[in-house]
């Protein structure tokens, strides 16, 4: 006997969001909406490219998926990369 549609489970899609905050006022600057297998990394340049060239920003913070630790890096490294502070 097969099983009407209505009684199938459908598989669960995981989102991911990734935010940049003002780590003094807790506003949001920032907002990217992934799939779940997007870690923070690549991400970085679209959430930077959201905050306006002339706020400052003095570190980024974000979690490694494996060891749970925070990568904190410092705004010259950022630069360096990305251009943008």
């Amino acid at each position: 006997m097969a099983c009407p549609q209505a009684w199938r489970r459908k598989r669960r899609v995981w989102r991911k969001i990734h935010i940049g905050i003002d780590e003094k006022t807790l506003e949001i600057k920032a907002v990217e909406v992934t799939a779940s297998n997007v870690g923070d990394a690549p991400m970085l340049p679209d959430l930077l490219g959201q905050i306006d060239p002339k706020q400052e920003i003095a570190t980024v913070t974000a979690y490694s998926g494996t060891s749970g630790h925070p990568f904190r890096s410092h705004p010259a490294t950022c630069s360096d990369a990305f251009g943008h502070l």
